[in-house]
Protein backbone atom coordinates (compact mmCIF):
# COMPACT_ATOMS: atom_id res chain seq x y z
CA UNK A 1 0.00 0.00 0.00
CA UNK A 2 0.97 3.59 -0.68
CA UNK A 3 3.67 5.19 1.74
CA UNK A 4 1.99 8.15 1.66
CA UNK A 5 -0.61 6.79 4.05
CA UNK A 6 1.76 5.71 6.86
CA UNK A 7 3.16 9.27 6.93
CA UNK A 8 0.19 11.22 6.21
CA UNK A 9 -2.96 10.53 6.89
CA UNK A 10 -2.35 7.29 9.18
CA UNK A 11 1.23 8.87 10.77
CA UNK A 12 -0.82 8.79 14.21
CA UNK A 13 -4.23 7.74 15.10
CA UNK A 14 -5.01 12.04 15.40
CA UNK A 15 -6.70 12.40 11.70
CA UNK A 16 -8.68 9.07 12.04
CA UNK A 17 -9.91 9.96 16.30
CA UNK A 18 -11.44 13.18 14.12
CA UNK A 19 -13.63 11.07 11.75
CA UNK A 20 -14.47 8.39 14.70
CA UNK A 21 -15.36 11.16 17.30
CA UNK A 22 -18.64 11.69 15.48
CA UNK A 23 -19.55 8.57 15.98
CA UNK A 24 -18.30 8.18 19.81
CA UNK A 25 -20.26 10.71 20.47
CA UNK A 26 -23.57 10.18 18.58
CA UNK A 27 -23.65 6.62 17.75
CA UNK A 28 -25.77 4.40 20.03
CA UNK A 29 -25.10 0.68 19.84
CA UNK A 30 -26.03 -1.20 16.66
CA UNK A 31 -25.87 -4.98 15.71
CA UNK A 32 -21.91 -4.55 15.05
CA UNK A 33 -21.69 -4.09 18.81
CA UNK A 34 -22.62 -7.78 19.04
CA UNK A 35 -20.46 -9.50 16.48
CA UNK A 36 -17.27 -10.03 18.42
CA UNK A 37 -19.60 -12.71 20.35
CA UNK A 38 -20.62 -14.14 17.67
CA UNK A 39 -16.97 -15.23 16.69
CA UNK A 40 -16.56 -18.23 18.75
CA UNK A 41 -12.56 -17.64 18.48
CA UNK A 42 -11.51 -20.54 20.17
CA UNK A 43 -8.60 -20.52 23.36
CA UNK A 44 -5.57 -20.10 22.12
CA UNK A 45 -5.95 -19.19 19.19
CA UNK A 46 -3.27 -17.33 16.59
CA UNK A 47 -4.57 -13.72 15.61
CA UNK A 48 -3.31 -11.38 13.31
CA UNK A 49 -4.36 -7.79 12.62
CA UNK A 50 -3.96 -6.05 9.57
CA UNK A 51 -4.62 -2.35 9.71
CA UNK A 52 -4.54 -2.49 12.95
CA UNK A 53 -4.88 1.15 13.80
CA UNK A 54 -4.65 2.44 16.93
CA UNK A 55 -6.00 -0.56 18.31
CA UNK A 56 -9.33 0.30 19.84
CA UNK A 57 -11.27 -2.19 18.51
CA UNK A 58 -9.73 -4.70 21.25
CA UNK A 59 -11.30 -2.43 24.17
CA UNK A 60 -14.40 -2.70 23.22
CA UNK A 61 -14.45 -6.70 22.67
CA UNK A 62 -12.53 -7.86 25.48
CA UNK A 63 -15.44 -9.31 27.37
CA UNK A 64 -15.94 -11.53 24.18
CA UNK A 65 -12.09 -13.04 23.83
CA UNK A 66 -10.27 -15.77 25.46
CA UNK A 67 -7.67 -14.29 27.44
CA UNK A 68 -4.75 -16.88 26.08
CA UNK A 69 -4.71 -15.35 22.44
CA UNK A 70 -1.58 -15.00 21.09
CA UNK A 71 -2.34 -11.56 19.43
CA UNK A 72 0.02 -10.04 16.70
CA UNK A 73 -0.90 -6.14 15.51
CA UNK A 74 0.44 -5.32 11.92
CA UNK A 75 -0.08 -2.23 9.82
CA UNK A 76 1.79 -0.11 7.48
CA UNK A 77 2.10 3.04 10.16
CA UNK A 78 4.70 2.81 12.85
CA UNK A 79 3.09 4.62 14.53
CA UNK A 80 -0.06 3.15 14.70
CA UNK A 81 1.62 0.13 15.68
CA UNK A 82 3.25 1.65 18.27
CA UNK A 83 -0.14 3.18 19.71
CA UNK A 84 -1.89 0.16 19.00
CA UNK A 85 0.66 -2.11 21.59
CA UNK A 86 0.53 0.23 24.39
CA UNK A 87 -3.72 -0.01 24.06
CA UNK A 88 -4.11 -3.53 23.82
CA UNK A 89 -1.47 -4.29 26.17
CA UNK A 90 -2.69 -1.99 28.45
CA UNK A 91 -6.30 -4.11 28.63
CA UNK A 92 -4.02 -6.15 30.53
CA UNK A 93 -6.32 -9.10 29.58
CA UNK A 94 -3.77 -10.84 26.97
CA UNK A 95 -0.48 -12.24 27.84
CA UNK A 96 0.79 -12.44 24.13
CA UNK A 97 0.69 -9.08 22.04
CA UNK A 98 3.37 -8.44 19.61
CA UNK A 99 3.61 -5.89 16.67
CA UNK A 100 4.77 -5.31 13.27
CA UNK A 101 4.57 -3.36 10.43
CA UNK A 102 3.28 -5.18 7.55
CA UNK A 103 1.61 -4.57 4.39
CA UNK A 104 -1.45 -6.64 3.89
CA UNK A 105 -0.55 -6.46 -0.47
CA UNK A 106 2.53 -8.58 0.90
CA UNK A 107 2.42 -10.08 4.50
CA UNK A 108 5.67 -11.29 5.49
CA UNK A 109 4.15 -14.65 7.10
CA UNK A 110 4.16 -18.44 5.81
CA UNK A 111 1.12 -20.03 4.44
CA UNK A 112 -1.17 -21.54 7.17
CA UNK A 113 0.36 -19.15 10.21
CA UNK A 114 -3.14 -17.89 11.44
CA UNK A 115 -5.94 -18.88 13.31
CA UNK A 116 -8.18 -15.66 12.39
CA UNK A 117 -7.19 -12.67 10.58
CA UNK A 118 -9.20 -9.53 11.74
CA UNK A 119 -9.63 -6.30 9.14
CA UNK A 120 -11.12 -4.04 10.56
CA UNK A 121 -12.45 -1.14 8.04
CA UNK A 122 -8.84 -1.05 5.94
CA UNK A 123 -9.24 -3.17 2.98
CA UNK A 124 -10.71 -0.10 1.59
CA UNK A 125 -6.74 1.12 1.39
CA UNK A 126 -5.32 -1.95 -0.33
CA UNK A 127 -4.67 -0.85 -3.69
CA UNK A 128 -5.96 -4.39 -4.97
CA UNK A 129 -9.12 -5.45 -2.15
CA UNK A 130 -9.13 -8.70 -3.98
CA UNK A 131 -5.61 -9.41 -3.95
CA UNK A 132 -5.41 -8.24 -0.38
CA UNK A 133 -8.32 -10.80 0.45
CA UNK A 134 -6.19 -13.73 -1.22
CA UNK A 135 -3.57 -12.84 0.52
CA UNK A 136 -5.42 -13.24 3.76
CA UNK A 137 -6.47 -16.49 3.09
CA UNK A 138 -2.92 -17.61 2.24
CA UNK A 139 -1.77 -16.92 5.84
CA UNK A 140 -4.78 -18.89 7.51
CA UNK A 141 -4.81 -22.55 8.70
CA UNK A 142 -7.72 -24.55 7.08
CA UNK A 143 -10.98 -23.58 8.76
CA UNK A 144 -9.36 -20.48 9.43
CA UNK A 145 -11.68 -17.18 9.84
CA UNK A 146 -11.59 -13.39 8.71
CA UNK A 147 -13.47 -10.77 10.01
CA UNK A 148 -13.82 -7.92 7.92
CA UNK A 149 -15.69 -4.89 8.57
CA UNK A 150 -16.28 -1.90 5.87
CA UNK A 151 -19.24 0.51 4.94
CA UNK A 152 -22.03 0.01 2.58
CA UNK A 153 -22.76 2.31 -0.21
CA UNK A 154 -25.59 4.30 1.74
CA UNK A 155 -23.00 5.63 4.38
CA UNK A 156 -22.56 9.23 5.45
CA UNK A 157 -24.23 10.02 2.54
CA UNK A 158 -25.75 13.51 3.97
CA UNK A 159 -22.03 14.27 4.35
CA UNK A 160 -20.96 12.68 1.03
CA UNK A 161 -22.81 15.05 -0.02
CA UNK A 162 -22.25 18.21 1.82
CA UNK A 163 -18.22 17.13 0.57
CA UNK A 164 -19.23 16.77 -3.14
CA UNK A 165 -21.21 20.08 -3.25
CA UNK A 166 -17.95 22.37 -1.88
CA UNK A 167 -15.12 20.02 -2.92
CA UNK A 168 -16.50 18.11 -5.96
CA UNK A 169 -15.44 14.64 -6.40
CA UNK A 170 -17.53 12.02 -5.79
CA UNK A 171 -20.68 12.27 -3.24
CA UNK A 172 -20.73 8.36 -2.01
CA UNK A 173 -18.17 7.18 0.91
CA UNK A 174 -15.08 6.90 -0.33
CA UNK A 175 -13.88 3.62 1.66
CA UNK A 176 -17.11 2.22 0.47
CA UNK A 177 -16.48 3.32 -3.16
CA UNK A 178 -13.56 1.05 -2.89
CA UNK A 179 -14.31 -1.61 -0.85
CA UNK A 180 -18.11 -1.81 -0.50
CA UNK A 181 -20.05 -4.06 2.41
CA UNK A 182 -21.90 -5.13 -1.17
CA UNK A 183 -18.96 -5.97 -2.83
CA UNK A 184 -17.02 -7.05 -0.39
CA UNK A 185 -19.09 -10.21 -0.07
CA UNK A 186 -18.48 -11.15 -3.32
CA UNK A 187 -14.64 -10.48 -3.39
CA UNK A 188 -14.82 -12.67 0.22
CA UNK A 189 -16.80 -15.53 -1.08
CA UNK A 190 -14.04 -16.19 -4.12
CA UNK A 191 -11.58 -16.87 -1.06
CA UNK A 192 -13.81 -18.65 1.57
CA UNK A 193 -16.43 -21.47 1.76
CA UNK A 194 -19.02 -20.17 4.02
CA UNK A 195 -19.59 -15.74 4.32
CA UNK A 196 -21.46 -14.85 6.73
CA UNK A 197 -22.78 -10.77 6.30
CA UNK A 198 -23.89 -8.52 9.65
CA UNK A 199 -25.00 -5.40 8.27
CA UNK A 200 -26.38 -2.24 10.32
CA UNK A 201 -28.05 0.47 9.25
CA UNK A 202 -28.92 3.80 11.73
CA UNK A 203 -28.87 7.40 11.70
CA UNK A 204 -27.03 9.58 13.98
CA UNK A 205 -28.41 12.41 14.73
CA UNK A 206 -25.77 15.36 14.74
CA UNK A 207 -26.56 18.40 16.63
CA UNK A 208 -22.89 21.07 16.53
CA UNK A 209 -21.82 21.49 13.29
CA UNK A 210 -18.44 21.76 14.24
CA UNK A 211 -18.21 17.90 14.21
CA UNK A 212 -19.23 17.31 10.86
CA UNK A 213 -16.82 20.29 9.84
CA UNK A 214 -13.93 18.41 11.36
CA UNK A 215 -14.74 14.86 9.82
CA UNK A 216 -14.42 16.02 6.56
CA UNK A 217 -11.21 18.27 6.89
CA UNK A 218 -9.40 14.90 8.36
CA UNK A 219 -9.35 13.61 4.64
CA UNK A 220 -8.90 14.17 1.03
CA UNK A 221 -9.81 16.17 -0.19
CA UNK A 222 -11.23 18.41 2.58
CA UNK A 223 -7.35 17.92 4.79
CA UNK A 224 -5.90 20.36 1.52
CA UNK A 225 -8.59 22.61 1.55
CA UNK A 226 -7.75 26.09 1.68
CA UNK A 227 -9.04 29.11 3.97
CA UNK A 228 -12.01 30.19 1.24
CA UNK A 229 -12.72 26.56 0.86
CA UNK A 230 -12.56 25.70 4.49
CA UNK A 231 -15.27 28.86 4.79
CA UNK A 232 -17.72 27.59 2.34
CA UNK A 233 -17.90 24.25 3.72
CA UNK A 234 -18.38 25.48 7.12
CA UNK A 235 -21.08 27.97 5.64
CA UNK A 236 -22.43 24.93 3.56
CA UNK A 237 -22.94 23.01 7.03
CA UNK A 238 -24.64 25.65 8.84
CA UNK A 239 -27.30 25.62 5.85
CA UNK A 240 -27.68 21.93 6.33
CA UNK A 241 -28.06 22.26 10.21
CA UNK A 242 -30.14 25.15 10.13
CA UNK A 243 -32.41 23.20 7.63
CA UNK A 244 -33.04 20.69 9.85
CA UNK A 245 -33.38 23.13 12.81
CA UNK A 246 -30.12 22.53 14.47
CA UNK A 247 -30.16 18.52 13.38
CA UNK A 248 -28.30 16.93 11.43
CA UNK A 249 -29.31 13.12 11.06
CA UNK A 250 -26.53 11.05 9.36
CA UNK A 251 -26.81 7.34 8.05
CA UNK A 252 -24.32 5.08 9.09
CA UNK A 253 -24.29 1.62 6.87
CA UNK A 254 -21.68 -0.33 8.07
CA UNK A 255 -21.44 -3.91 8.66
CA UNK A 256 -19.00 -6.91 9.32
CA UNK A 257 -18.22 -9.78 6.76
CA UNK A 258 -16.96 -12.73 8.35
CA UNK A 259 -15.28 -15.98 6.09
CA UNK A 260 -14.58 -18.99 7.04
CA UNK A 261 -12.93 -22.25 5.53
CA UNK A 262 -10.22 -20.86 3.04
CA UNK A 263 -10.51 -22.20 -0.34
CA UNK A 264 -7.04 -23.66 -1.45
CA UNK A 265 -5.34 -21.83 -4.38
Amino acid sequence: MSDDLATGQYRDSSKLMARMRIHLKYGNRNALDEFPARLGIPAGASVLEVGCGPGRFWERAASAFPADLDILLTDISPGMVEEALARVRGVGLWGNVRGQVADVMSLPFADASFDVVMAMHMLYHAPDPAAAVAEIARVLRPGGMVVVTTNGLANFSAVMELSHAVFGGSSTDPGAAAFSLEAGEDILRQCFGEVEVIRSVDVLRVTDPADVVAFLLSYPPGDAAGPDARDRLEAKVKEAFAAGDGVFPITRDSGCLIGRGPLSA
